[in-house]
């Protein structure tokens, strides 16, 4: 799948984080916690749910998103990430948009990189995320999923976070911030 130059976050049906579980406040979480005030009853108790914060620009400005909010991973109760197809699912019931893929099938590096050259032909991009197309317990996940990201990827002086004024990415034609909490 595309890898989003957002901001991780994982969303439980009591709580939420940025990357750690102490990862503090910042204006560009405001629209993904009331995102996630919307949608987390609908979260199953002990599962947690991971989607890239897009709300803010971090080193790649993006226009035309279809939410602030992308899902990438599932876990279920038992430190299990959930096989895609599932996921899609439970993205689907839960209102959560799927982090945008372009290859679905047999590993082939060469394949994967190909198309995702012609990905970034089409928008700037951070790179691919790969994952393997089962079930599998935390413990694998270094063994599980892998990610690729362009060279010269990072291209902003201060980190998004210290001192880069926040600038919202943009929604597609028609959708506000507020029509996105209602997808």
């Amino acid at each position: 799948m595309e890898k989003l130059d957002g901001e991780n976050t994982t969303m439980y049906s009591d709580y939420l984080h940025a990357r750690s579980i102490d990862s503090g406040g910042h204006g560009s979480r405001n629209w993904i916690k009331s995102f996630h005030g919307r949608i987390c009853g609908d979260i199953p108790e002990d599962w947690r749910i991971n989607v890239e914060n897009m709300f803010a620009k971090h080193s790649i400005y993006y226009k035309d998103l279809e939410s602030y909010a992308f899902g990438f991973a599932i876990w279920n109760n038992q430190n299990v990430m959930l096989d895609w197809t599932s996921q899609l699912d439970w993205f689907s019931l839960i209102g959560i948009t799927p982090c945008p893929w372009f290859y679905w099938d047999t590993y082939d590096r060469k394949k994967i990189h190909s198309l995702y050259e012609e990905l970034a032909k089409d928008h700037e991009t951070e790179g691919y995320v790969i994952r393997i197309d089962e079930p599998f317990h935390y413990s694998q996940f270094r063994t599980h999923v892998g990610k690729w990201v362009r060279k010269g990827h990072i291209q902003t002086a201060k980190h998004w976070m210290h001192g880069q004024k926040i600038e919202p990415n943009t929604l597609k034609k028609g959708i506000t911030g507020f029509e996105a909490l209602l997808q």
